[in-house]
């Protein structure tokens, strides 16, 4: 990919549209950022409600600690989205379209070793979290049952914070609200099934996350295969006239 070839790839007149940066083209980027913030806590909730169905107070509270520590530890790799975000961005502003996928494969790369940390030290965490929260042994089971399966999740959950970044620094953060909003409904739609028409529990919860955070990271690659061949599309060439 050529540094020239960003900005003037696509419809003529696109590198002008990226500079021109006024309150509709603010709201663009704001509006969806600001709902993909919205609706995870949001499926947190839902989440939480399904298993609540089960009757089981021991399973809605092993399932509430579980996503707190997992919430804990994705805010701790919370900066690939961010710093993604402004380096990619930055790299956009400068028509530096190696940098643009430097960032991406840099930042994809992080996320993929981190989770599989995550992985090898699920045992540790899980102790040293539970711990902590000090919670009774009919939670703490309930807990580890989720966290044993979910923990699994956690390179593909990392790899969409990654590519929602990136695409947020390209400026398509209606795509990246697309992949969160699918992400979430997904969810959602697995839980709802897995627990009340399988009566999976507490495990199907989990399995839910880890099948929803793969199906969206598949199509976040997708998307950033697609964006990155938009970017690095050759300008026709042009004809003298003599």
């Amino acid at each position: 990919m050529r540094g020239q070839d960003v900005g003037q790839g696509g419809a003529p007149g696109q590198r002008a549209e990226r500079r021109a940066i006024g309150h509709v083209a603010v709201l663009r980027i704001a509006v969806p950022i600001t709902l993909s913030n919205a609706s995870a806590p949001l499926a947190s909730v839902v989440l939480i409600a399904v298993i609540g169905q089960s009757g089981s107070p021991a399973e809605i509270g092993g399932v509430a600690v579980a996503v707190a520590i997992f919430n804990m530890m994705l805010w701790t790799f919370s900066f690939l989205r961010m710093a993604t975000t402004g380096l990619t961005a930055q790299a956009l502003g400068a028509e530096d379209g190696r940098e643009v996928a430097g960032h991406l494969l840099r930042a994809l790369l992080v996320a993929v070793a981190g989770g599989a940390a995550l992985i090898l030290l699920q045992r540790p965490i899980g102790w040293a979290a539970l711990a902590i929260m000090r919670v009774s042994p009919e939670v703490e089971a309930a807990a580890r049952a989720f966290f044993s399966i979910r923990i699994w999740s956690m390179p593909a959950a990392l790899v969409n914070f990654a590519l929602l970044g990136w695409l947020i620094g390209l400026g398509r953060a209606g795509l990246a609200f697309q992949i969160q909003l699918g992400l979430n409904a997904l969810n959602v739609g697995l839980a709802v099934g897995f627990v009340s028409g399988l009566g999976l529990g507490v495990a199907g919860l989990a399995w839910a996350t880890v099948i929803a955070e793969v199906v969206a990271m598949v199509w976040g690659l997708v998307v950033a295969g697609q964006e990155l061949r938009r970017l690095g599309a050759p300008r026709p060439p042009t004809r003298s006239i003599r």
